[in-house]
């Protein structure tokens, strides 16, 4: 066998070899295409490669030696030669493609498993995130309200609870159409929350400097009250108990601090616009474009809105009153301190808390009175000033307030301004409000002639003082409860005469008299000018007021008793104001005849009265005893004057002497025969004794008042009284 036929065998062969071109084929389709081949069978391929492949066969060295090459079958074996080097150029290039596709397929592999891990790290870390930060803000929650329970706020929970209760429970009593109106706003993000919540955000307060007393409950409130203004409330404020009286008047005013603290973030974060140059100009501007104030007293305002808004006072108008009027003064003098700069030297300055209270005084009034409206007020004295107290206290506790002498006087201010809405009841507040600030000593009004060392001048009425104490101080009591009109009355005859009338205590007139003329109800022009008073009056009107209010009580037998009774009542009232008049005033005041003229022609009209004219003698001599009996007027001679005229100013507008609502006048030859007999038929003298001693009484030695049990010796009045006026 020739070298030639070795050679073709071999090529043979070697192209025919298992899995040479077919696997070739496939390699190159699952290397352009590497999705086709799946993982398992990969790896079958490699291992049934790495099993089945067969070195490659190796020729004897005899063929390839120099000598043989030489034959003259030289060109067959160079085709030959060619045809293995491109199967092995194949080879290489086949291997080298499927290099370049594992790279690739491996990188994008490797990009989409890093973008997948990517994800889900920032899921994983978002997560974990959250639950951090709802585990820190439990763990802040709970710490905040272990500590609140540490520092005491239980207490304030449960008083506040129990308010809320009490105040439910009334407010389910009372009917809904009783219950006042409110307007209960809902708080809105204005400019001026969003720049006072702003401002807390970025900056840190020192709260401390609000705080002077009692550190860790006032730290409390204001955290409280900045984590609110963060939330968008910068207008509610946490209420104090304030007063807490024993007829069941409650009245809670605003933490001052939390106040304080409010009022500095306003006018740090610049929210408050305090050029006053421009305020009519911005007053204008906000009414035409309908936008926001930025002012202390829009700010107080709104706040008061919303806070009072908040509570309910069912038909309890007092409270709802007083709450609301101490609520705006608080508010206010605070504003005042912190805007104006004259309050130190107002403290120091009498003459400077002067124009301090000018300016006030009508603040406050138009205040209180826009408050109550129509309603009036109805509470006693006492219990007003205990308020006052209780209010001049608040503002002192709290530390916020520094100057002393300024509250004092502004409390009082605030205590007259709640006077005004009283109503009819001013004069009697004002003095009982004279009663409480000077308390008077009962010796001024009850002295006893008796135990006076200087003896009684000649032209004096002796008097006794049996009851005087007993009547002073059951007045005086009455009137610091806030009723100074009332009078307590006593019969002038006998219980069982149809006549017998009932007049005032004497004495009691002497103290009411006394405090109204000393007090600030008594009217001043002057002051009344500069201060801007009103409901002051004089003292005739004081003396109307009085005898109107008394009357009512009184019951009358017929229309002849009710004449009397009322006549005799304002006589009473009259000679004591007429006789605290000095001679000037006298001089310019109407007579007496002429005032009690004006004071019975209505009341008569054209009906004349219907008395004997005995009788009204033995009444008129009584009602001249009834003003001896006390220190009603020292002057002998002006007593007995007085009921002469009062005396005569009656008998006119009796039967006799009354025709048509006019005087009659008599005729010049019955004016003696009629005189003469009237001056014998009554005396003065003879007609009191007698009406004594048909009492019961005698004449002997003493004579018994109806009001004062104590008797009144006649020698000592006798000496000094004529026989007739």
């Amino acid at each position: 066998m020739s070298v030639k036929h070795s050679l073709l065998i071999i090529l043979a062969l070697s192209l025919f070899r298992p899995g040479n071109s077919i696997g070739r084929r496939t390699r190159a389709r699952r290397a352009l295409s590497p999705e086709l081949m799946s993982d398992d069978d990969s790896e079958d391929s490699d291992y049934t490669e790495k099993v089945h492949r067969k070195p490659p066969r190796r020729f004897p060295s005899k063929t390839l030696e120099p000598e043989n090459l030489k034959s003259t079958h030289q060109g067959s074996i160079n085709e030959v030669f060619d045809n293995l080097k491109a199967v092995e150029v194949d080879e290489l290039h086949d291997k080298e493609l499927e290099k370049l596709k594992s790279e690739e397929f491996d990188e994008l592999m490797s990009k989409k498993y890093e973008e997948l891990h990517d994800k889900e790290l920032q899921d994983l870390k978002t997560k974990e995130y959250e639950e951090l930060l709802r585990k820190e803000t439990e763990d802040s929650k709970s710490k905040e309200l272990e500590d609140l329970k540490t520092k005491g706020l239980e207490r304030l929970k449960s008083k506040k609870l129990e308010d809320l209760k009490s105040e439910e429970s009334e407010s389910s009593k009372t009917e809904e159409s009783d219950r006042p109106k409110y307007i209960k706003s809902s708080v809105k993000l204005d400019r001026v929350t969003e720049m006072m919540s702003e401002y807390l955000s970025k900056n840190t307060v020192d709260s401390k400097k609000f705080c002077k007393y009692d550190l860790e409950s006032c730290m409390v409130f204001i955290n409280a009250y900045t984590e609110r203004c963060l939330n968008g409330d910068c207008f509610t404020l946490d209420n104090a108990p304030v007063v807490a009286l024993p007829n069941g008047l409650k009245i809670n005013l605003p933490f001052l601090n939390q106040y304080a603290f409010a009022l500095g973030v306003f006018e740090d974060s610049g929210a408050w616009q305090k050029s006053k140059f421009y305020n009519l100009y911005r007053k204008i501007k906000n009414r035409i474009y309908r936008s926001e104030e930025r002012t202390i007293e829009s700010f107080n305002s709104k706040m008061t809105r919303i806070n009072f808004g908040k509570t309910n006072f069912g038909n309890d108008f007092n409270r709802m009153i007083l709450t609301e009027v101490l609520y705006k003064a608080t508010l206010h003098y605070l504003a005042y301190l912190a805007d104006s700069p004259l309050a130190k030297f107002m403290n120091k300055w009498k003459l400077m808390r002067f124009f301090f209270r000018l300016r006030q005084t009508s603040w406050l009034t138009r205040a209180a009175k826009n408050v109550a409206k129509s309603k009036t007020l109805e509470i006693g004295m006492r219990d007003l000033q205990m308020v006052i107290d209780s209010y001049l206290l608040y503002l002192k506790v709290s530390g916020v307030v520094e100057p002393e002498r300024l509250t004092i006087s502004y409390s009082k201010l605030v205590k007259h301004s709640i006077m005004k809405v009283l109503g009819t009841k001013v004069v009697s507040a004002l003095m009982s409000d004279y009663i409480l600030t000077m308390p008077p000593l009962l010796s001024d009004f009850c002295k006893n002639g008796s135990s006076d060392k200087q003896p009684l001048e000649k032209n004096t009425v002796p008097y006794a003082s049996v009851n005087c104490r007993d009547m002073v101080t059951d007045y005086l009591e009455r009137c610091q409860d806030g009723n100074c009109i009332t009078l307590d009355n006593r019969t002038l005859l006998d219980g069982k005469d149809y006549l017998n009338v009932d007049l005032p205590d004497l004495d009691q007139v002497n103290v009411a008299v006394t405090i109204f003329v000393n007090s600030r109800a008594h009217k001043n022009l002057i002051l009344d000018f500069i201060f801007r008073r009103k409901s002051r009056i004089t003292q005739d009107q004081f003396i109307d007021r009085v005898y109107n209010e008394n009357l009512k009580v009184l019951k009358f037998n017929n229309r002849d008793h009710e004449m009397l009774g009322r006549y005799l009542y304002y006589d009473t009232l009259y000679f004591k104001i007429r006789s605290l008049k000095n001679r000037i005033k006298l001089f310019f005041s109407k007579k007496i005849e002429t005032q009690l003229r004006s004071f019975l022609e209505p009341l008569v009209k054209s009906n004349p009265v219907r008395i004997n004219k005995v009788k009204l003698g033995l009444i008129f001599a009584a009602y001249r005893n009834y003003l001896f009996e006390n220190n009603f007027s020292k002057d002998r001679d002006k007593l007995i004057s007085f009921v002469q005229v009062c005396h005569e100013v009656f008998m006119s507008f009796t039967d006799g002497n009354f025709v048509g609502g006019k005087k009659k006048k008599k005729s010049k030859h019955l004016e003696q025969e009629e005189g003469t007999p009237e001056e014998v038929e009554f005396d003065y003298e003879r007609e009191n004794n007698r009406m004594y001693e048909n009492e019961g009484f005698g004449l002997d030695s003493t004579v018994q008042t109806k009001s004062h049990n104590k008797p009144t010796k006649l020698e000592d009045t006798e000496e000094f009284m004529e026989d007739e006026y």
